[in-house]
């Protein structure tokens, strides 16, 4: 008893058809810098500290593809009781769009900036001398609504650049916090 052969063939030449490969996403962010101002006295050799502070939201959204568009993947039988899938772009110039699956996630950060002024006999404009103690602090990470059941929060991520006392050299650090190590 001998077994069927199959064999796929692969049309290359495509007939004069309109079709569109896309995939459609949504997403909207906030950042809202906040200013303080903490004011020393007249006697104080430091004149201000000014800290900025910009926390941000966002939230992204993709569809799964194959729900939008019926016609976007297509099976053919590649074996006795096996179907494959396909995507109508295969192989094509720009490939498949990328969304089979839905995503949706949000994202949050928070970014600092610390500065200082102190008075200056030298500057004779203003009278201060502005010395950046913090040049950036930042933290982020996000939340993938569907996620795995239990690590559904993203790693945390931080960043940040503390100029020296040294003319143009500053100290960069960056790491990743796993919110589920124990």
């Amino acid at each position: 008893c001998a077994l069927p052969i199959y064999s796929v063939k692969i049309d290359t030449i495509h007939q004069l058809s309109y079709t569109q490969g896309f995939t459609p996403s949504l997403s909207i962010s906030f950042n809202q810098p906040w200013y303080g101002m903490l004011v020393f006295g007249k006697d104080s050799k430091i004149s201000k500290i000014r800290h900025v502070i910009t926390p941000g939201i966002g939230f992204s959204f993709v569809p799964p593809i194959n729900q939008l568009v019926p016609n976007y993947y297509k099976s053919y039988q590649s074996g006795s009781n096996t179907n494959t899938t396909y995507s109508i772009y295969d192989q094509t110039l720009y490939g498949t769009p990328n969304s089979s699956r839905r995503s949706g996630s949000f994202t949050f950060s928070l970014c600092n900036n610390l500065e200082m002024k102190v008075r200056s006999d030298k500057d004779t404009v203003t009278g201060e001398k502005k010395i950046v103690l913090i040049q950036s602090l930042n933290f982020s990470s996000g939340y993938n609504l569907y996620g795995l059941p239990g690590q559904k929060l993203s790693m945390i991520n931080f960043n940040g650049t503390i100029p020296l006392f040294f003319k143009n050299v500053s100290l960069s650090f960056n790491g990743v916090i796993d919110p589920y190590a124990t």
